[in-house]
C-alpha cells in the first residue's frame, strides 16, 4: 500500500475514533459521565444563556441568567433543558472579560437554523476530529508515521481533552490552531523560504487573535508551544543562529501583539465610567497571575468578578464586598507557584478508562479528598487509609499508579532525548514541558481554583510530544527534511 492510501486510512480511522470519543465518550474512554461533562457543567451555561439572551435582545454575549428558586449547583445539567426549552431567567449577568465570539457564531446559527445543543456539539466535534486526524498526516514531514499517529492518539484518547472537546464554551479545537497552522504550512511549503515564513506569521497572528476572542484560557501554553515548535523547525532546517534569533523574536512579538489586539474587540459593557474595558481585562489577567492591587480591589470590587448584573450596579461601589475579595485573594497569594505546579503532577485520569473507577468513590472519601486539596491540608494524606473503604481503594490506587506513570514518562523521555536526540528534539521536549507548565506557573490562581479543568494543559503541549518523542530513533530518516 502506498503512502497516500495509508494516510487516507489513517485519517479516516483517527477522524472516526476522535469523533465518537469527543461527541459520545465512546465506551467511557474519558471515565464517568460526570467527569466527561464536568467542563461543560462548569462553563457551557455561559454560552447557552448567552445565546438565549441574544435571541431575545439581539446582542450575543457570554453570561448567565439568574433564575428564581434555582441555582446551578442544584442540577448541573439543567442548563441544557433551559436552552432547549428557551427558558429565560430574571436578570442576565454579562461576562465582561471576554468578547465571546463563540456565542456570536453559535447564536447566529441557532437563530437562522433553530439548532439544538446536540447539533452545536456535533459541529465542534467534527472540526476538532478533523484537526486531530490531520495532525497525523502533517507531522510526517518531520516524524515517522508511527510517531505522528501516537501524537494524534494522545489527544484523541485523552480523558481531559475528550471531556472538553465538544462543549460550546471552551472551543477546545481553537487551542490547537496556532500549532496546527505551523505544522500544516511546514508540510505544504518550504519554510527555508522567507516568504513562506512571513505568510505563516500573518496566519498565526490571525489565529491567536481568533483564539483570544473566544477566551484567554491556556494562552501561555498555546503561544509557547507554537514558539518552541517553530524553533524546532528552524533548527531542523539548519538556519544559522542569527536568523533563528531574529525570526523567533519576531514570532514572539507577533504573538503578543495578537493578544493585545484582542483588547480592541469589546462588547461596550461599562462597569465604571472612569474605566475602560481594557482596564477590566488587564485587571482580571493580573488577578489570575497573582498580582493584586488591594486599593483598586477595595474601591472597585466588581473588577474582581467576571459576571456583572448591570441592574445591580450599586454593588460595584460596596467597599465591604471589596474587602471580602481582598481576603479571598490574600489567601491565594500564600500559595507558591511551584506548589501549584506540583499539584498537577498528582495525575487524575491520565490514562483512558481509568476514570471509570471513580464511580466507586463514596461521598465521605470525596469530601476528605476535597478538604486535602482545596484547603491544602496535605498532612491528612497520611490518615487516608482510615477513610478508604474497600471499593474506594481502586480509584485511589489508580491515581497513585497514574502519577508514577506520568513521572516515569517524563524522566524516561528527557533521558532518552538528551542522550540520543539532536538539538532540535532537545529544544522541543524542554519547550513542550515548559509550555504546559507555564500555565500553572503564570496563571497560578486560576490553576489552583480550577484543578477540575486545568490538567488539559498537559495535553495542549507536553504529553503528545512526549509520547511521540519516546518513539524517536537515532537514525530517523523523516526527522530532517
Amino acid at each position: 500500500m502506498n503512502t497516500k492510501k495509508i494516510n487516507v486510512v489513517v485519517f479516516i480511522f483517527l477522524f472516526f475514533l476522535s469523533f465518537v470519543n469527543f461527541n459520545y465518550n465512546f465506551l467511557n474512554v474519558s471515565g464517568t459521565n460526570d467527569f466527561y461533562n464536568m467542563p461543560a457543567t462548569n462553563g457551557e451555561v455561559e454560552s447557552t444563556d448567552g445565546i438565549l439572551y441574544g435571541l431575545k435582545s439581539g446582542h450575543y454575549l457570554l453570561g448567565r441568567y439568574d433564575r428564581t428558586n434555582f441555582k446551578d449547583w442544584q442540577d448541573v445539567y439543567r442548563y441544557k433543558n433551559f436552552f432547549e426549552d428557551r427558558v429565560y431567567g430574571d436578570n442576565f449577568r454579562k461576562y465582561v472579560t471576554s468578547f465571546g465570539l463563540q456565542v456570536k457564531i453559535f447564536g447566529n446559527l441557532v437563530e437562522k437554523f433553530d439548532l439544538k445543543l446536540r447539533s452545536l456539539h456535533t459541529i465542534n466535534a467534527l472540526i476538532f476530529s478533523s484537526i486531530v486526524a490531520l495532525f497525523a498526516i502533517y507531522l510526517q514531514k518531520n516524524f515517522t508515521l508511527r510517531q505522528s499517529i501516537i501524537f494524534a492518539l494522545a489527544i484523541a484518547t485523552s480523558p481531559w481533552v475528550i471531556s472538553h472537546a465538544k462543549d460550546i464554551r471552551w472551543i477546545t479545537w481553537s487551542w490547537y490552531l496556532p500549532l496546527f497552522s505551523l505544522i500544516a504550512i511546514n508540510y505544504y511549503f518550504d519554510l527555508k523560504k522567507l516568504k513562506s515564513i512571513l505568510i505563516w506569521f500573518v496566519i498565526v497572528y490571525l489565529l491567536i487573535l481568533f483564539r483570544c476572542l473566544f477566551g484567554y484560557e491556556y494562552l501561555s501554553t498555546i503561544m509557547s508551544i507554537t514558539y518552541f515548535y517553530f524553533l524546532f523547525i528552524l533548527l531542523k532546517l539548519k538556519f544559522d543562529l542569527k536568523k533563528i534569533f531574529i525570526l523567533s523574536t519576531l514570532l514572539g512579538f507577533i504573538s503578543v501583539f495578537a493578544f493585545l489586539t484582542s483588547f480592541l474587540f469589546h462588547n461596550n459593557i461599562k462597569i465604571y465610567e472612569n474605566m475602560t474595558q481594557f482596564e477590566n481585562i488587564k485587571n482580571r489577567i493580573s488577578i489570575n497571575i497573582g498580582l493584586i492591587d488591594k486599593k483598586k480591589m477595595e474601591n472597585y470590587p466588581c473588577l474582581m468578578d467576571n459576571l456583572i448584573d448591570q441592574n445591580k450596579i450599586d454593588n460595584c461601589y460596596n467597599k465591604d464586598i471589596g474587602k471580602g475579595w481582598i481576603k479571598y485573594y490574600e489567601g491565594l497569594n500564600k500559595i507558591s507557584r511551584f506548589e501549584v505546579l506540583g499539584r498537577y503532577f498528582i495525575f487524575r485520569n491520565l490514562l483512558p478508562y481509568f476514570g471509570s473507577l471513580e464511580k466507586f468513590l463514596d461521598n465521605d472519601i470525596k469530601s476528605y479528598l476535597k478538604e486535602i486539596f482545596w484547603e491544602r491540608k496535605y498532612f491528612m494524606i497520611k490518615n487516608i487509609n482510615e477513610k478508604v473503604k474497600i471499593k474506594s481503594f481502586f480509584p485511589i490506587i489508580s491515581v497513585f499508579i497514574q502519577t508514577i506513570f506520568f513521572i516515569f514518562i517524563t524522566i524516561f523521555t528527557f533521558r532518552k532525548i538528551f542522550k540520543n536526540g539532536d538539538i532540535a528534539e532537545k529544544v522541543l521536549i524542554v519547550g513542550a514541558f515548559f509550555s504546559s507548565a507555564s500555565w500553572f506557573l503564570l496563571a497560578k490562581n486560576y490553576s489552583f481554583v480550577h484543578m477540575h479543568l486545568c490538567y488539559v494543559a498537559w495535553y495542549l503541549s507536553y504529553l503528545p510530544f512526549a509520547y511521540m518523542l519516546i518513539l524517536s530513533s537515532n537514525k530517523n530518516e523523516n526527522s530532517i527534511k
